[in-house]
């Protein structure tokens, strides 16, 4: 159900009456754009004086020089390997369906709601 409220300023705002509150696009609207300014002013702050070289430009590594910046990457699978070591039956058996095409993903995700829905219970 849609209501208006009068604003402090006495202008109309539209808003939605659900059963756990009111939710108004215009706030949000409002929150949005202040939180864009202070983004962009916080931006502003900065260095226009800050080197732009490539020497600049270089991955900070305590100091040392790193020869190969792609070497001193972390990946995935050493961020997570106690992760993945401890699930590694249940990972096998996911990634003979993982193709890791988008469509792919949104089936999976289209099924899984259809099922959700058939399922007693699973409408709201």
């Amino acid at each position: 159900m849609f209501t208006s409220f009068q604003s402090s300023l006495g202008l109309p705002l539209a808003a939605l009456q659900t059963v756990h509150g009111i939710w108004s696009p215009r706030s949000w609207l409002w929150v949005f754009l202040c939180g864009v300014f202070v983004a962009l002013w916080i931006r502003a702050l900065g260095r226009r004086d800050a080197a732009r070289s490539d020497e600049a430009r270089k991955p900070f590594v305590s100091g040392n020089d790193v020869a190969d910046p792609e070497a001193a990457r972390v990946s995935a699978s050493h961020m997570y390997w106690g992760f993945l070591t401890a699930l590694r039956p249940y990972y096998r058996r996911l990634l003979a369906f993982h193709a890791g095409l988008l469509p792919d993903y949104i089936l999976w995700f289209l099924a899984a709601v259809a099922i959700w829905f058939l399922l007693p219970g699973g409408t709201p």
